[in-house]
């Protein structure tokens, strides 16, 4: 095990990198050898419809650019509606940085392993535990969002926008896997003295009726689109937090084999 050790580690040392790469912003200091990446611009189209189309911007774990058109049929009466990403508040997508955090404590935990010469077994399986939950959790981050990360537990930045957005409008970024999600809710308040279920049927929507709670008051959604992006930075991330994970268990199961021999030997 102590040959395998070495080689292994310098291995996840180079993947994790790897994977930060994909994780961090231009601006920030990037692992040694690893080229730093520039913002990257994905098309933000709805399938086989105009009601969403434009881009984003993503420079490590924020969006800093972007343009979407919407065209939603109840909103507006169907007209299209302009908005842009503000740069001065860019938009943080916090399962990528979840992401990354794990992968900067695995790191810790690897590079105090490379400068010991001599690894114990008992250090060694620790790590590779320690650094194989790591990728566990920043693997579940991103295949999943909590619910108070998104509509309509968690309340949209107008700010975020320039112009801000109405308080009718709500756009939602996160991931799922190697996806950038757009997800876009038009909304109609409740009026004061009157019930929004008469509101709705006088306007004719009352079949079609979808309410919910919003910042605390009762809205009924009018529109609701939802477009994915491919983004080959997260597939990279996704397959570094992978193959990480992959190692470490492969090892943890040899060094699991390696104890019970030698405790039957010792027998």
């Amino acid at each position: 095990m102590e040959t395998q050790a070495p080689p292994l580690i310098t291995e996840i040392v180079s993947i994790i990198n790897t994977g930060l790469s994909c994780s961090l912003g231009s601006q920030e200091p990037t692992p040694p050898s690893q080229p730093v990446n520039p913002p990257a611009t994905l098309a933000i189209t709805s399938a086989n419809s105009d009601l969403v189309k434009g881009f984003l911007t993503i420079d490590g774990a924020s969006v800093i650019k972007g343009d979407l058109t919407l065209k939603l049929p109840h909103y507006n009466r169907g007209n299209a509606v302009k908005v842009t990403i503000n740069p001065a508040r860019p938009t943080f997508l916090r399962q990528v940085s979840s992401a990354r955090n794990h992968l900067i404590a695995s790191l810790d935990i690897i590079l105090q392993l490379a400068e010991v010469r001599h690894v114990k077994r008992e250090k060694l399986h620790s790590a590779l535990r320690r650094v194989s939950k790591h990728m566990k959790s920043a693997k579940a981050g991103l295949c999943r969002v909590a619910d108070a990360d998104i509509f309509p537990v968690r309340e949209g930045d107008a700010t975020a926008f320039a112009p801000d957005l109405p308080e009718d409008l709500v756009v939602d970024l996160h991931v799922m896997q190697s996806n950038v999600v757009v997800s876009i809710y038009a909304l109609n308040y409740h009026q004061s003295g009157i019930p929004l279920q008469i509101q709705s049927k006088i306007l004719g929507k009352f079949r079609n009726l979808k309410l919910d709670t919003y910042k605390g008051k009762p809205v009924e959604i009018l529109d609701t689109v939802t477009v994915e992006s491919a983004s080959p930075r997260l597939a990279t991330l996704i397959r570094s937090i992978d193959t990480v994970e992959g190692l470490c268990d492969q090892l943890i199961l040899k060094l699991n084999v390696f104890r019970k021999s030698a405790a039957v030997m010792a027998k």
